[in-house]
């Protein structure tokens, strides 16, 4: 229901649910679960998983640039699944950012739930009025 909302679509429209784990230095600092609508994004799996990149699938797909329409940040403990995936104690509280991104046209195209280690990195958010 939260990522049909977020997503400008009604509950039960079907959509792209990926899993994404962000490491660096050989450990991880993000899990994400990204959902997107479909038809729109048909075959968008198959093109992030030979490229790597979202922002390249979305590319092929006839979205060339996009805007992060919001972000709420908040720390809480993580579930065991989530620490698990983090490498972490469900005792330490992570950072958990929910997100949309839209297209040129203000029309939502991602929904995230991510959870980053709070131990190991730094968000910055930066707001341009341009």
């Amino acid at each position: 229901r939260d990522e049909a909302r977020a997503l400008g679509l009604r509950t039960g429209s079907r959509v792209l649910r990926l899993q994404v784990l962000g490491e660096g230095a050989g450990q991880p600092l993000h899990v994400s679960e990204r959902w997107f609508p479909l038809p729109r994004f048909d075959g968008l799996q198959a093109l992030v998983e030979a490229s790597g990149s979202i922002t390249e699938a979305f590319r092929t797909l006839g979205v060339d640039d996009y805007t992060r329409r919001e972000s709420r940040v908040s720390a809480r403990m993580p579930e065991a699944d989530v620490a698990e995936w983090l490498r972490q104690p469900v005792t330490r509280p992570a950072l958990l950012v929910t997100s949309v991104n839209v297209d040129h046209t203000g029309k939502p195209i991602e929904f995230a739930t991510t959870w980053f280690a709070g131990d190991r990195v730094t968000l910055t958010v930066q707001h341009d009025d341009h």
